[in-house]
């Protein structure tokens, strides 16, 4: 992975637009630039084909925006459009600095953070507050379980090679 990135921001920083990156059995293409990136999402999107990785995330994420064809796309964003309105992403700010402020102060002076867990543990109870309405409380031991164990499984490089059991 480490290569992976030192080669995306090598590509960056000489201005390649589109860079090619193989994995194992697997090629994809990576968009670093921003206009093209703009381009590709907002004009020419119907030209490209899901890659093997996006197209296996079916089986844990169902038919969703990352996943789906283009009309199905173009039907479930009409849906989910409204939570990303600017009046609304305005509405969520104080939730992101009340929940980042609660878990920056059980932090110990001197002491070490587990980073990783802790970004994943404040997500998820942004996103369930501000989407879905939900103060997960305890529950959220059982989501964090389910997303640490798919951000595992998809870390490997052949993670679309993998079958995916069901986690619950």
């Amino acid at each position: 992975m480490g290569l992976m990135l030192t080669v995306l921001e090598h590509s960056v920083r000489t201005g390649q637009r589109l860079v090619l990156l193989r994995v194992g059995p697997l090629r994809t293409r990576v968009v670093c630039d921003a206009q093209l990136a703009i381009e590709v999402l907002t004009q020419t999107g119907k030209s490209f084909q899901k890659d093997r990785f996006t197209r296996s995330l079916q089986q844990i994420l169902g038919n969703g925006l990352l996943v789906s064809d283009p009309e199905t796309w173009k039907a479930h964003r009409r849906l989910v459009q409204p939570a990303f309105h600017q009046a609304r992403l305005a509405e969520y700010v104080p939730v992101f600095t009340r929940r980042t402020n609660e878990w920056v102060a059980d932090w110990q002076s001197g002491g070490t953070q587990d980073m990783s867990g802790g970004f994943i543990d404040l997500t998820i109870r942004i996103v369930g507050e501000c989407l879905l309405g939900a103060r997960l409380g305890q529950r959220i031991s059982v989501v964090e379980r389910a997303v640490t164990l798919w951000l595992k499984h998809f870390s490997s490089p052949w993670a679309v090679l993998k079958p995916i059991a069901p986690i619950w």
